[in-house]
Parts: C-alpha cells; sequence; structure tokens
C-alpha cells in the first residue's frame, strides 16, 4: 500500500480529457503513505510523478493494484480485492488503499 484515497468509477470516466488506460480507475489521493513511491501512469498534464505529489488531485490507477478497505463492492464478480472497471456505482467515491 503507498496511498489512500478513493474510487471514482463512472461508465465513461476520462481522466483531464483524455480516456483512462485500459485496466485502470480514476482514483483520488488523499493520503501518501510512501511518498516517494512512483505513479504507475504519471500525469502527462502535471508534474506530479510521486504518490505525494498527487495528493489532492486525481490519477488512473490498475484496477489490480487496487485494495478495498472495510467497504466491498455489493456486486462484484471478481474473486480478490480488486475491483472490477465494470462495476458502476456500486464502487464510486468508496475509500481504498493504493
Amino acid at each position: 500500500m503507498v496511498g489512500k484515497g478513493k474510487v471514482h468509477n463512472v461508465s465513461g470516466v476520462l481522466l483531464h480529457t483524455r480516456e483512462l488506460p485500459a485496466g485502470c480507475l480514476k482514483v483520488s489521493v488523499d493520503i501518501a503513505v510512501e511518498p516517494n513511491a512512483a505513479l504507475p501512469y504519471p500525469n502527462d498534464d502535471s508534474d506530479a510523478t510521486t504518490v505525494h505529489e498527487a495528493v489532492g488531485s486525481f490519477v488512473a490507477w490498475p484496477t489490480n493494484l487496487i485494495c478495498v478497505g472495510y467497504e466491498t463492492p455489493t456486486k462484484s464478480k471478481s474473486k480478490d480485492n480488486a475491483i472490477p472497471r465494470h462495476t458502476e456505482s456500486t464502487v464510486s467515491r468508496k475509500e481504498v488503499f493504493v
């Protein structure tokens, strides 16, 4: 775990006017647990390359690296704690660990 934030998973979500990379969700970073950890997908529109620099902004985060805290999606078809891209409002704005 390198940070804590919220998933903003809505159908057709864009990240800074661009489509999200395949297999990623839009995450707002609230807390940097490992401040110097590199972002998996640095934002081309920002200078942020580490989790600390991304606090307070939205980033693309791979679903396989997202762990839901104590709340889990009710419609998840996944066998692990990753949030599947097809799960919509049930995971919108849930607190997660990235």
